[in-house]
């Protein structure tokens, strides 16, 4: 009788089957939620208790420590390998409802840019102190470097999504002056940080206390009862009033007619491309065309680089991931691949496609039949797209070994020809800048033989491929870094085929190259006479 009864019973509640308002308050029951202000620290974040040495560590995936030397279990731990729905309601109460502070030092700037987009998207209460008054006595330019740094970090990283909530303070406990007041906030708005909610000042120097400066009050009010005999205060006052009206947000509400406003989607292709090109979608270095944009030992382990070292599984990490541009929000060590952009839409996506491969400039390196996978791996339709190019022929195909006579290689040969039918099918040749370096692998053994028949014929082949897809005019160079005989500069390019080669192969241009013999070998001006000769 009694089993039938508990059958008739109603199950409990889900925890996932609360409202989420109701969620939010259990979860605030949980540990996540600190009286003090969170420290970055060099290693992970910390709790201050008010005590300069009483810090805590309170990584939300590991333990902290307490100044009773007792280890306590973060009661939030466990939730973090539930579900996702619990998981981004701890991640949003951790970072909305706690304050953070950042110490302005070089390994809290590389720790800011650790943290993943998640977090800075949640954030809503920071501090930023410009000196920590138990440091040791600072030099104000060193600090100040520091602080530049710091400013520029957090323009970059407030701007994943409107930061009108955000409530910041700038801790300037430390100045000494106003021109050293006014060199601070001066680059805080060169940082071009965006608007914030509401902005408060701590402004003095440490041994009479600071002031307190919140944006909107008539005057500064002492901190703590303390009071602040500055001859400068009132132009200080003046300076923070300046400052703060520039660093608030305008709350007004916007009176325009919506339907006068345009969609970005509505607008023509022309501009929305031109929109695109001032994102962060392009850079100034070299990118591969496929593969790991960094390397796995400068992941920040938000997006798996830690548990690689752990379980020895590079499927776990983004970043070691061999290709896909898509959107990751864990991942801060590759934006330029992870961009947001590339999850809005099918048509923003592609859109943001075409400025990555248009604008960028990229390389590909390895043997033919590796450089043609790379770029097979990438949609033909998007090739057309690429407009920089740097093919690098890690195996020079006229060089095998120093036993053998310089000739293609067999795997060379079947690549060859598929790789620069690729070429000339389908990138645009007219509006694309390709460029081919061969190794020469830095042995002497090339260079002495380059004008014997083999390695005549050998380049000679090579040109023919080129020729025979209408490939003639990309250039051809050789990278003459391991070759120090020609005493030249590193990265120097020798022109093979291409356009500049009369210009490459003028000796008035190699001013520093002895017109001599190298252990009997021709002589510099009969080699390229022979390559000129050849092509």
């Amino acid at each position: 009788m009694a089993s039938s009864e508990n059958t008739k019973r109603s199950p409990p509640h889900h925890l996932l089957g609360l409202p989420q308002h109701i969620r939010l308050d259990i979860l605030r029951h949980s540990g996540l939620i600190h009286e003090f202000p969170i420290i970055m620290l060099e290693q992970s974040l910390g709790v201050s208790c008010g005590a300069y040495y009483n810090y805590r560590s309170c990584d939300l995936h590991e333990r902290y420590e307490s100044p009773t030397q007792i280890k306590y279990d973060i009661p939030c731990a466990n939730i973090m390998y539930t579900c996702r729905t619990l998981y981004h309601d701890a991640i949003n109460m951790f970072y909305s409802e706690n304050s953070f502070k950042i110490c302005t030092k070089k390994m809290n700037n590389w720790l800011s840019r650790s943290l993943p987009p998640l977090a800075w998207m949640h954030l809503k209460i920071l501090e930023v102190e410009f000196a920590d008054m138990h440091e040791p006595v600072y030099s104000f330019d060193e600090k100040l470097d520091e602080w530049r740094e710091m400013c520029l970090v957090l323009s970059t990283v407030l701007k994943y999504h409107k930061r009108s909530d955000v409530r910041i303070t700038f801790s300037l406990a430390g100045t000494k002056s106003t021109h050293e007041v006014q060199t601070l906030l001066d680059a805080v708005l060169s940082a071009g940080m965006a608007p914030f909610k509401s902005v408060q000042f701590l402004v003095g120097p440490w041994t009479t206390g600071p002031f307190e400066w919140v944006h909107g009050l008539a005057c500064g009010m002492p901190r703590r009862n303390t009071r602040w005999n500055c001859p400068d205060r009132d132009n200080i006052k003046a300076l923070l009033k300046t400052y703060s009206h520039a660093m608030i947000v305008n709350t007004a509400t916007p009176t325009c007619n919506p339907q006068s406003s345009v969609s970005f989607s509505n607008l023509p292709v022309e501009i929305r491309l031109k929109v695109l090109s001032q994102t962060e979608l392009a850079v100034r270095s070299q990118l591969p065309i496929s593969g790991k944009f960094k390397k796995i030992s400068e992941c920040c382990g938000q997006c798996g680089g830690k548990r690689h070292e752990v379980f020895s599984s590079r499927s776990l990490c983004f970043c070691d991931s061999d290709y896909y541009l898509t959107y990751s929000s864990s991942c801060r060590c590759n934006p330029i691949r992870s961009s947001p952009l590339f999850a809005i839409n099918r048509s923003i996506r592609e859109q943001a496609f075409e400025v990555f491969y248009k604008q960028n400039q990229f390389i590909v390196s390895g043997s033919a039949l590796e450089v043609l996978r790379q770029l097979e791996s990438i949609p033909r339709y998007r090739l057309d797209f690429i407009r920089h190019l740097h093919i690098k022929f890690d195996n020079n195909p006229l060089y095998r070994s120093i036993h053998e006579p310089p000739k293609l290689l067999k795997e060379d040969c079947r690549g060859m020809p598929s790789l620069f039918k690729l070429m000339s099918s389908d990138f645009n040749m007219k509006s694309s800048k390709i460029s081919i370096t061969l190794n020469a692998f830095g042995d002497d053994y090339w260079l002495r033989s380059i004008g014997r028949p083999s390695s005549c014929r050998a380049l000679k082949r090579f040109y023919d491929l080129l020729v025979s897809y209408g490939l003639d005019k990309v250039p051809v160079s050789i990278d003459t870094f391991y070759w120090p005989q020609l005493g030249m500069k590193k990265g120097t390019l020798i022109s093979l085929v291409g356009p500049g080669l009369a210009f490459d192969f003028n000796l008035d241009a190699f001013p520093d190259v002895p017109h001599r013999d190298w252990y009997g070998d021709p002589k510099l001006g009969d080699i390229l006479e022979v390559i000129g000769w050849i092509v």
